[in-house]
């Protein structure tokens, strides 16, 4: 299976992801069934099984709402990255992460500035500074600064 699957890349199609996905989701690989969920646009289920995975798979699930741009969806991710699903709070870059990835560039320079604020606070300047810095180039990169 995993022959066929690299050879079709992400340009397999629907259905044959579908079955992919199932594949793997039979073996319990949840991430790459998961991950085959979302190319045929089964978004809440490529989530769920995502989120079942835990922090190893949150950059995917990430993805996957910024694809599906579903408020359901958003706020299941919400839920699961501020601890309310498992009892235990995810890195706020997470938060940050997702809001750039929903196209939400206030709030995700508003996260970033608190998260830069917490590094202050614990002495880390240098990261404190490396946090508004990159997020200052992504949202000149989005044109969302007023700068090209």
């Amino acid at each position: 299976m995993d022959v066929y699957t690299k050879t079709l890349g992400d340009g397999i199609g629907s259905s044959e992801a579908a079955s992919v996905a199932a594949y793997f989701e039979s073996l319990q690989q949840l991430g790459e069934a998961g991950h085959f969920y979302s190319l045929c646009g089964q978004y809440a289920r490529a989530l769920r099984l995502f989120l079942q995975c835990g922090e190893n798979e949150v950059e995917r699930a990430i993805e996957v709402v910024g694809k599906a741009r579903n408020d359901a969806l958003t706020h299941t991710l919400i839920d699961f990255l501020m601890g309310e699903t498992d009892g235990v709070a995810k890195e706020p870059r997470h938060i940050y992460r997702l809001y750039m990835a929903l196209g939400n560039f206030t709030q995700a320079a508003s996260t970033a500035a608190i998260i830069a604020r917490q590094e202050q606070e614990l002495g880390n300047y240098k990261q404190a500074h490396v946090v508004l810095f990159e997020t200052i180039k992504q949202l000149e990169d989005h044109e969302v600064c007023g700068y090209p």
